[in-house]
This record gives C-alpha cells, sequence and structure tokens, in this order.
C-alpha cells in the first residue's frame, strides 16, 4: 500500500505547482477560542487524533489557516494538545487531521531515471497550493512527493507523474489537451492525463 501522490503542475519557468493533501477522517471543529501562541485545544471530540499528526486548523485557501503537530498523548475527550499557534482562531474553526505537513521535489535526467532530492518545504496551508520555484541545478524532470516529519518515524507518501522542465510546444498534442482540460475546470498532468 502506498500513500497518495501529490497532484501537480508546471505553472511557468522553474514554479511547480503542489496541490495540498487532502484532510482525512477524523474531522472536528473548536468548541472555544484560541489565543496565538496557544497549544491546548479545546474541540468537539478527539477520537481518532494521536500524537505526532498533522492537524490542518482552519481550512485551506482561508487566511490564518495552519499545519501544527499533535505533540501530546491523546486521550478520549475534547482535548487535544499541540504545537504552539502561530495565529489566533475562532470557535468553530475546522480542525482536521492530515497524513503529510511538507512535500519534497526531486529531480531526475529521465522520467524513469535515478532521482535526486532537490528541497523539503512546508506546505502553505493560506491557499488552495503551494507554488515551488526551482532554483539552483535544474533537470529534465521534476517529481513531487508528500512528507510527514511530525511522525515519530518519517514518511513520504508515493511521488507524483513527471513533470517536464520545458513546456508542450503550443503546436502539440499535449499543449492542446492541457488547454482542453484547464477549459473545462479539469486539472491536467504534464503527461496528458486526466490528473483526479
Amino acid at each position: 500500500m502506498s500513500y497518495q501522490p501529490p497532484q501537480v503542475e508546471r505553472v511557468r519557468d522553474n514554479v511547480i505547482r503542489v496541490y495540498h493533501p487532502e484532510p482525512i477522517e477524523p474531522k472536528t471543529y473548536l468548541t472555544a477560542d484560541l489565543a496565538a501562541a496557544g497549544t491546548s485545544l479545546t474541540v468537539a471530540d478527539n477520537q481518532g487524533f494521536a500524537d505526532n499528526d498533522p492537524i490542518l486548523l482552519g481550512t485551506y485557501g482561508a487566511e490564518g489557516t495552519e499545519i501544527i503537530d499533535e505533540n501530546g498523548a491523546v486521550s478520549a475527550g475534547t482535548a487535544l494538545t499541540t504545537a504552539a499557534v502561530t495565529f489566533a482562531h475562532e470557535k468553530d474553526t475546522p480542525v482536521q487531521k492530515l497524513l503529510f505537513n511538507k512535500f519534497r521535489v526531486s529531480g531526475a535526467a529521465t522520467v524513469g531515471g535515478t532521482k535526486t532530492a532537490i528541497a523539503t518545504t512546508n506546505i502553505v496551508p493560506s491557499g488552495e497550493y503551494t507554488d515551488y520555484v526551482v532554483a539552483g541545478t535544474t533537470y529534465a524532470f521534476y517529481f513531487v512527493q508528500y512528507y510527514n516529519d511530525y511522525a515519530t518515524v518519517a514518511f513520504y507518501g508515493a511521488y507524483s507523474g513527471a513533470i517536464a522542465a520545458t513546456d508542450f510546444e503550443s503546436n502539440t498534442v499535449g499543449f492542446a489537451r492541457r488547454n482542453a482540460f484547464n477549459a473545462v475546470g479539469t486539472k491536467f498532468d504534464n503527461n496528458g492525463y486526466n490528473a483526479e
């Protein structure tokens, strides 16, 4: 069994867009306000949360949303102990479990070539996706995988499909397919397939 691969796309030049991992069960919400720098969350139900889980506090794309580490033993009830939050959060803010809090970008000379890790970066949850700019050594193809470094034994998700460093020429089938997918609001991977 492997973990979900990221949905990614080449935006332009050396920019890779990484769409965020979906929250998983359990999901709950704050039943009391939480001040900035707070570490004690009061939630409706903490069942299913565990020490070292990445927690999405808020919703992707909303200002102030953050990913924090559940860093205490969880006893059945309504309390979660976490790393200090950066922002204040109001009562009813969603609290959702994630499998990953970061992603790693790797490069290779060919689609099937040996992958070289370039960088590991935080997921920025205040947007719908995180853009990564490749700076330094460039490769013909890039790959992305989610990463959880909160876990006692850190782990990676599956690799995304290959992302070509160069864009499709305007007179190619790939260029036409990507534009068609985008026109109907469907994600397109750079291999020419529906990415959903």
